[in-house]
């Protein structure tokens, strides 16, 4: 067993030497097994190893002793613990229902420490299980392909291995576990297909059967990944994708078939937040409906934290936020501001060194009038200045109107003020008023220092 979780785990690529691995624990059978087995290969793998344990409080006295029994197990091993209790939950709450809450501190747990990766217990029997519920429900390929190896902060070590096949390994070590008794409740649809359904596949098609279903969730998840590189493809003719925003056309949208949709929304979700990318039927016919009535600046909430905001026939989707936050920052000669993801900066440079070029990075000024420190905020209604290259005064908001930005990126775009002066729209056009001429005494270059932000 140790040889081929060795195996498995170098296989796929699960862990890197250096890794901090939480163990999701819940006392039973499957993360047991998973604890004692990345705890006995810790050194080889080169680890940092704990553990987590979500106590759902759903079954009185019988929950309190699954923590109970974590806690001493992670004592005598001397592996850190932290312990989550669940309130609001009775005997009645769906196992979906658990398995969101549970998650939800999974992934809060994953915030709180950057870079660590949870290790959860599902194996074979689970893949199985999993993927005959969801083809009896109706699923698409994404689905059919059964429970990744490892997504963005988890990994699944054990999908190599069946059920029994654990328990044989923790019965020749003599380790414990503990048993919940409501695996065997028959009100419970998985309880079915395990204790029923499955033995009488597996009485059925013989020993084969274990082998076709592992090859064909294989062929389902190189379909899905073909599939992948169209939907990326399609993003890429009809639209951009950056890090932390996705535009595509909403006419080209509307004339793909519904499962298409599906995919791309799909898609886009998940590369803005791969902890959670599922989409079901109603949200994408509730966005569907919203894409055909809402006007620029509609927005709709999909779950997971990711908005859409429509702007003059795009779709921008992007993480959601409570708006955006304010900002003023000094600015003085020789100093780098951080601005977000990007960086600005001002330095004294020769008339000789004037580079003129289009870079929107990258602004010459005349430094004569410059009071300092400048002053950098997001523009306000009512800001105007004399944009280089146009006759007169104008509105930032008219000056932006004209450029064709959309409504997501005017929220964002920022100003350099020198007193009450626009020196600079940031990244976009510099003041009339302060353009390098031969006649400057001083002149400052103005740097953007971004980072790249491309997803891929």
């Amino acid at each position: 067993m140790i040889s081929r979780f060795i195996s498995f785990v170098n296989d796929h690529r699960l862990i890197v030497p250096g890794d901090h691995i939480f163990v999701a624990a819940s006392g039973g059978l499957d993360s047991t097994a998973l604890l004692h087995l990345l705890y006995l290969t810790r050194g080889q793998l080169g680890i940092h190893l704990s553990a987590i344990h979500v106590n759902h409080a759903v079954r009185g006295a019988e929950s309190d002793k699954d923590e109970a029994f974590v806690r001493d197990l992670c004592a005598r091993l001397n592996i850190p613990l932290t312990v989550r209790r669940l309130a609001g939950l009775t005997p009645d709450s769906s196992e979906q229902t658990m398995r969101d809450l549970r998650y939800r501190e999974f992934d809060r747990l994953l915030a709180e420490n950057p870079g660590v990766k949870i290790a959860t217990g599902h194996h074979l029997d689970d893949q199985m299980e999993t993927v005959l519920m969801r083809m009896a429900r109706g699923s698409y390929v994404t689905g059919l392909k059964g429970i990744p190896v490892k997504r963005p902060g988890y990994i699944r070590p054990l999908l190599f291995a069946r059920r029994h096949e654990l328990r044989q390994f923790l019965d020749r070590r003599k380790l414990s576990f503990r048993v919940d008794q409501t695996n065997r409740d028959p009100d419970k649809t998985r309880n079915r297909v395990r204790h029923i359904l499955m033995p009488a596949l597996r009485e059925t098609f013989g020993p084969a059967f274990e082998l076709g279903f592992i090859k064909t969730i294989d062929h389902f998840a190189r379909i899905d990944e073909f599939l992948t590189q169209h939907d990326k493809h399609w993003l890429e003719q009809n639209g951009r994708i950056r890090r932390e925003e996705i535009a595509f056309s909403l006419n080209a949208f509307s004339g793909l078939p519904e499962w298409r949709q599906r995919r791309v929304i799909m898609y886009c979700i998940w590369l803005l937040n791969p902890l959670n990318s599922m989409l079901s039927a109603e949200t994408l016919r509730g966005f569907r409906q919203f894409a055909a009535k809402a006007r620029t600046g509609g927005r709709f909430y999909f779950p997971g934290g990711v908005e859409a905001l429509l702007d003059r026939g795009t779709v921008l989707l992007s993480r959601a936020s409570s708006g955006t936050e304010e900002l003023r920052k000094e600015l003085f000669p020789g100093q780098v501001v951080s601005l977000k993801r990007n960086k600005i900066r001002a330095e004294l440079v020769s008339f000789k060194d004037v580079v003129f070029s289009n870079r929107k990075d990258e602004e010459y000024i005349c430094g004569d009038r410059l009071r300092w420190p400048l002053a950098i905020r997001h523009w306000q209604a009512g800001d105007y200045f004399f944009p280089l290259g146009v006759h007169g005064r104008q509105k930032i908001s008219d000056f932006l109107i004209n450029q064709k930005v959309n409504l997501r990126e005017k929220k964002q775009t920022l100003v350099l003020l020198n007193g009450s002066d626009v020196v600079w729209l940031i990244g976009r056009r510099l003041d009339e008023r302060y353009a390098v001429s031969e006649s400057c005494q001083t002149v400052y270059r103005l740097k953007i220092e971004k980072e790249e932000g491309d997803i891929r």
